[in-house]
């Protein structure tokens, strides 16, 4: 916002500034209806970026699936105490097989899949990610 109004003569700053906040809040609802609806899986979310992740597209209106090793039941009960669609779930996502039956599960439940974000903190290697695309 600085450099559009200090690129502009002083009387049009308020325009400007009026302009970018325009601009801002265009962007937030289209994203915000691009989420609306859809169900998302983030792995590594018990904590850190993988949750802030999550808590971001919770906000945003998508259904939100909270991976992690250990379920986080807390970070969900919190984000389902604030009035968003999340759920927990526990998954070890260097098992193979344990991932490809959270998918299903997750396809089962809500009839799809639209967005994936890993968070995980450790490789999992190739092996691991082309064993699911050969399973499914």
């Amino acid at each position: 916002m600085n450099f559009i109004t200090k690129q502009i003569e002083p009387r049009n700053k308020v325009a400007a500034r009026l302009f970018v906040y325009l601009c801002i809040r265009i962007l937030k609802q289209s994203i915000m209806k691009t989420m609306r609806d859809k169900v998302v899986m983030i792995t590594g979310a018990a904590a850190g970026i993988g949750l802030a992740c999550a808590e971001a597209f919770a906000k945003e209106g998508a259904t939100t699936i909270l991976v992690d090793i250990n379920k986080p039941e807390a970070q969900a009960r919190k984000l389902m105490n604030e009035g968003y669609q999340v759920i927990a779930y526990g998954c070890d996502v260097s098992n193979t097989q344990a991932v490809k039956e959270m998918v299903d599960w997750i396809v089962a439940t809500y009839g799809r899949l639209d967005a994936a974000h890993d968070q995980k903190t450790d490789p999992i290697g190739p092996d691991a990610t082309q064993s699911v695309q050969q399973n499914q």
